[in-house]
């Protein structure tokens, strides 16, 4: 099944748990294999993680909450942020992004309309920014969650009220991108 999106022989076999054991002849082809493993162990959780990360949280919820959950990614720039980090990927790595992505567009492919309610997020393809914005919020989010003790570097320029809604205002401190000065 796999014949046209790898360059050579790849296994995916599940062991007593249930867990994916992946055999791949190049990392390409092992990155690929792990994307298609995660579509089709969690795409849903997938789909929402990209969502928060991408500032589209209505897609798959409802409600005040996925209102703040969007403008949370927007008052973060995770998109920019995703975007500029992957424009400064050296082609090697990029490339195995592109892998990445594409083993989870096959796994969506193949088994995401049986996952998914939403005809919308079927015809979302992934890319390497998804991917690199998805590991940016979720930083973010462990730090929040895990890290309490942690105080906040916000730049300067994307700090307004709103951010209130999600961090404590003592828990933050600015800075002026420009000179990477603390304020």
């Amino acid at each position: 099944y796999f014949s046209a999106a790898v360059q050579d022989q790849v296994s995916i076999e599940r062991d007593a748990s249930g867990n994916p054991v992946i055999h791949a002849s190049s990392v390409a082809d092992a990155w690929f294999s792990i994307g298609y493993c995660q579509a089709v162990d969690r795409l849903p959780v997938l789909e929402l993680r990209r969502a928060l990360a991408l500032g589209n949280t209505g897609a798959v919820l409802k409600g005040d909450d996925a209102a703040k959950m969007s403008r949370l990614a927007a008052v973060l720039g995770i998109v920019s942020d995703a975007e500029s980090a992957v424009s400064k990927l050296d082609p090697a790595h990029r490339a195995l992004l592109d892998s990445f992505a594409a083993g989870i567009n096959k796994g969506k492919r193949r088994h995401g309309s049986s996952l998914l309610t939403k005809e919308s997020l079927l015809r979302q393809e992934w890319t390497p920014r998804d991917l690199v914005a998805v590991a940016l919020m979720d930083s973010w989010v462990h730090s929040l969650l895990f890290c309490k003790e942690m105080q906040f570097a916000i730049p300067e320029k994307k700090m307004f009220p709103a951010l209130d809604d999600f961090i404590p205002h003592d828990a933050v401190f600015t800075y002026k991108e420009k000179h990477d000065e603390l304020a």
